[in-house]
């Protein structure tokens, strides 16, 4: 817990408050991890929280229709490009336009906190062609419960909260929990699929 707290507090003073974006945007494994850490330990850094919330919420926002839009006019012949000299994140792209076209504006607003799903829901709004209008609205949805949700949550979680000797492994099963809730919603939706298509 201490190197989190270390990265964090590291992180905020490297970056200020524009340390957001990073804690935002790099975070792959869904849950944002890195925010929460950084909103932990905002104020002991000496940063306003409420001040990087709306930074954040600019950021995820900003980033998101940027995406939209690179899908919306890049479209299928971009995916194509990036799939040869960056396989894995085409797969990403592929996995989150298949959940948008599938769950629609569900996937804007709880896929972002599936791995690997998350950072690419906004691009894959654009492929299927997604209404602008819908997507501004779900996608501001899911960014408020990222940031503002995860951010006021962490805050008041608190740093003592942290520090107490129960908090690492209570954070370690909420983490497999997540994780396990997740792989249990994809194999039954995965199960569902195959015997849709088999009926």
């Amino acid at each position: 817990m201490n190197w989190a707290r270390e990265q964090a507090i590291e992180l905020l003073r490297d970056y200020g408050n524009w340390a957001v974006a990073p804690a935002l945007l790099i975070d792959q494994t869904g849950i944002p991890w890195l925010w929460i850490f950084v909103m932990l330990f905002a104020e002991k850094a000496g940063r306003n929280i409420w001040l990087l919330m709306l930074l954040g919420m600019a950021v995820v926002t900003a980033f998101d229709h940027l995406l939209y839009w690179i899908g919306a006019w890049g479209g299928r012949p971009l995916v194509g490009k990036m799939g040869g000299r960056f396989p894995r994140v085409c797969t990403g792209i592929e996995t989150a336009e298949s959940a948008v076209r599938g769950r629609g504006v569900w996937a804007l607003v709880v896929g972002r906190f599936l791995p690997f799903l998350g950072r690419w829901v906004g691009l894959a709004a654009g492929l299927v062609k997604m209404s602008y209008l819908r997507f501004t609205f779900y996608n501001a949805i899911g960014g408020a419960v990222t940031v503002i949700g995860f951010g006021l949550l962490a805050h008041f979680v608190g740093e003592k909260t942290v520090d107490a000797p129960w908090f690492p492994r209570a954070l370690g099963l909420f983490f497999i929990g997540s994780m396990a809730l997740f792989l249990v919603i994809g194999i039954a939706g995965f199960w569902r699929s195959r015997r849709a298509q088999s009926a």
